[in-house]
């Protein structure tokens, strides 16, 4: 059961999409808004981590800079949540979900391919803390404003 909370964090991106089409106007005005709540949940998210897989290790935060370099490369919001999401954190998932309403600019189809690539990684049971602190270094890149 614990397996479907990142499926139920991803449908945030297909119920943007839905309510995008059911009311665009609405979307347009509020676009300030879902910016800032965009950010709010990466904030947030980015926080969830760290107190939860803080270790006072070298390597960690050796994995925090490694996040930050592969943020600047790869512009990809939800490989870098869906990596977050490996922690099975149903904090997260919410957040995730959240973020996904909040997307006004979005191709579904490779955000949910980017999305079920990492959880191949829950099938060779790597720790979720280093994933969570490349995790952490990642989208603290999306913080910037834009």
């Amino acid at each position: 059961m614990q397996y479907l909370i990142p499926i139920i964090a991803f449908l945030g991106l297909p119920l943007a999409i839905l309510l995008k089409r059911i009311n665009p106007e609405e979307v347009k005005q509020a676009k300030p808004y879902l910016f800032f709540l965009e950010k709010l949940t990466i904030a947030i998210i980015i926080l969830t981590l760290a107190i939860q897989n803080f270790t006072n290790n070298k390597f960690f935060y050796i994995l925090i800079l490694i996040g930050l370099l592969l943020g600047f490369l790869f512009k990809q919001t939800y490989l870098y949540l869906s990596l977050a999401l490996l922690s099975l954190n149903p904090i997260i998932a919410i957040l995730t979900f959240i973020h996904g309403l909040s997307k006004t600019k979005f191709n579904i189809i490779r955000n949910a391919i980017l999305f079920i690539l990492p959880f191949s990684l829950l099938l060779l049971n790597i720790d979720t803390a280093h994933t969570s602190a490349i995790a952490i270094g990642a989208l603290a890149t999306f913080l910037r404003i834009k």
